[in-house]
């Protein structure tokens, strides 16, 4: 018996393996990459200490300021006294008041006027040394003449006289007689002092001649724009 065997052709089909799977992974831009670098590290204490200096250096510089301007106002207060005084001054002084010294020389013969010494308020006005005897020809000769500031003003007089030989008094020449005086007055606005200084004797025939040099006063007042006119008031 013949067997026959018929040739199945068995074809299997070969099925495609797939392909594995990668995983994508997104890689950030260069603008967004992350910075690793590390940052040095900072000493707490250190960082604290320049902060107080810090803080210390701020608060004197705000003193410093304040100071500075506490300065600009007292310099700017005293400069607006000083000016507020001299516009005092000057309005006082162009209303002001004047006042006019004569001195008069009534001593007699046998005393020799050898120095004479006029000042206001302590400043030397008038002031003459001679031994010649020109300062006896001094009479109703104006030492002082100026404005002054109204109030009260202080006027000193001092005289040195020499004894002078003459008719009976002839043991007169060597002695000195020195005078010195004071006088105050009060100069009102707006009006002219007219004072004589009148160097004159004193007592009578019995009195010592040391004693007999003298000065006296004679005030008169008027109106500053009327200097020429008649005296309003007279006090001695």
């Amino acid at each position: 018996m013949l067997l026959t065997t018929s040739g199945v052709s068995a074809q299997t089909e070969a099925t495609p393996a797939e392909e594995p799977t990668v995983p994508v992974v997104e890689v950030p831009a260069a603008a967004d990459e992350v910075n690793t670098a590390a940052e040095p590290l900072v000493d707490p204490l250190e960082g604290g200490a320049q902060l107080e200096d810090r803080n210390a250096t701020d608060q004197r510089l705000r003193e410093i300021g304040n100071q500075v301007d506490i300065l600009k106002e007292d310099t700017f207060a005293t400069k607006s006294r000083l000016l507020l005084l001299r516009e005092s001054v000057l309005r006082r002084t162009i209303a002001g008041s004047k006042v006019v010294v004569i001195h008069s020389n009534e001593m007699g013969a046998e005393y020799q006027l050898i120095q004479v010494l006029y000042a206001l308020d302590g400043d030397p006005k008038f002031e003459r040394l001679d031994y010649s005897g020109k300062l006896d020809k001094m009479d109703a000769e104006v030492v002082i003449d100026e404005k002054v500031v109204p109030g009260s003003h202080g006027l000193v007089v001092k005289m040195v006289y020499k004894g002078n030989d003459w008719g009976i008094f002839r043991y007169m020449d060597g002695y000195e007689y020195s005078l010195s005086s004071s006088y105050v007055f009060n100069a009102e606005e707006g009006r002219a002092h007219e004072i004589i200084v009148r160097a004159h004797e004193k007592g009578g025939f019995f009195t010592p001649l040391e004693d007999r040099p003298s000065i006296q006063y004679e005030t008169t007042e008027h109106e500053l724009d009327q200097s020429n006119s008649a005296v309003a008031a007279t006090s001695k």
